[in-house]
């Protein structure tokens, strides 16, 4: 029903044959004798045709990944693909529920997330990405010393982090020296990303935000974030088109901010401090320096449109094949 409410959107559903079970005399399950094989459901993957327009409507191309556990009795995982909006909250792109968090099922996640966002990345750049890679440190220090490496916006401060790290575990230095720094350090990231992340923090909302209905079963779950998410949606929206100022009310607030603290521009697409002052120096207006981005325009274009009301399952059309 997605698709006949959402024309253009997807609904892919994966399952598997498995042997066929009858109830006996005594209310208990049998197999079938002979056996008989019949579908099971095993995954579906869901992205809404809204969501994929408004892809590059003055978003960064950025999104992270992430999965948790659902807690029915029915189990499984939820992936997901959440991005942040011109505000800075998070923006969901694509989820699945899968049977099971390994390489097959990410595999069969991105592979049907690439058919329906890639066409969307101008040719001049990728995807930027952020997933959890990080390893259990077994000290304090050292988790401090990696995190200060993966904040710093500065190489040479990057490298002088690495070099204490080499001194304190050369195991540990070894396992980071053989990932390249451009998808973990903030020094490397690429500046057309305008990222200021290091931590996958935003997806982790977006699962906590879930939790209400991660209960319930697979048909009901799926309903339960159309739900929330086209709510999210229309109050985002309401809140965008009566925002008065140029700039997102968040990043409005950093603008404000950055004049008493450096920021690292060219990477996070806002102005540092010593840009500031020669704006303010030129009497020209700051806003003009901050990246298209984190502007009240492209966060309205974000939420242009809507989500489609899915309809009661009562009015399905009925599928008698076994």
């Amino acid at each position: 029903m997605i698709i006949n409410t959402n024309l253009g959107s997807a609904a892919i559903v994966q399952t598997e044959l498995a042997t066929k079970e009858t109830t006996n005399e005594e209310g208990e399950l049998e197999l079938s004798t002979p056996p008989v094989m019949k579908p099971q459901f095993k995954r579906i993957f869901v992205c809404y045709k809204r969501v994929k327009d408004r892809l590059l409507s003055g978003y960064r191309l950025f999104f992270g990944l992430d999965g948790c556990h659902l807690k029915s009795p029915y189990k499984g995982i939820l992936l997901s693909a959440v991005r942040l909006d011109a505000n800075m909250q998070f923006y969901l792109i694509a989820y699945a529920i899968v049977e099971a968090e390994n390489n097959d099922s990410w595999k069969c996640f991105i592979q049907h997330l690439t058919e329906q966002i890639g066409e969307h990345a101008p040719a001049s750049h990728a995807w930027c990405i952020m997933s959890d890679r990080q390893k259990e440190f077994g000290t304090s220090d050292l988790k401090n010393m990696f995190w200060a490496t993966t904040e710093t916006g500065n190489i040479a401060h990057f490298q002088h982090i690495m070099d204490q790290i080499k001194e304190f575990n050369k195991d540990v230095y070894k396992w980071l020296s053989d990932i390249d720094p451009k998808h973990w350090s903030m020094s490397c990231f690429d500046s057309n990303a305008k990222v200021e992340h290091s931590k996958n923090n935003h997806v982790e909302s977006f699962n906590d935000w879930i939790e209400e209905v991660q209960f319930k079963p697979p048909i009901e779950f799926l309903e339960g974030i159309r739900i929330q998410n086209t709510n999210m949606m229309y109050l985002r929206k309401v809140t965008a088109e009566i925002w008065e100022e140029k700039l997102t009310p968040k990043v409005h607030l950093k603008a404000h901010k950055i004049m008493r603290k450096a920021r690292y521009a060219q990477i996070r697409g806002i102005p540092c401090i010593h840009a500031v002052s020669c704006v303010i120096h030129a009497r020209a207006n700051i806003y003009d320096y901050v990246s298209d981005y984190f502007t009240t325009e492209n966060w309205r274009k974000a939420y242009e449109g809507g989500i489609h009301q899915i309809l009661d399952e009562s009015m399905w059309i009925k599928d008698d094949t076994e």
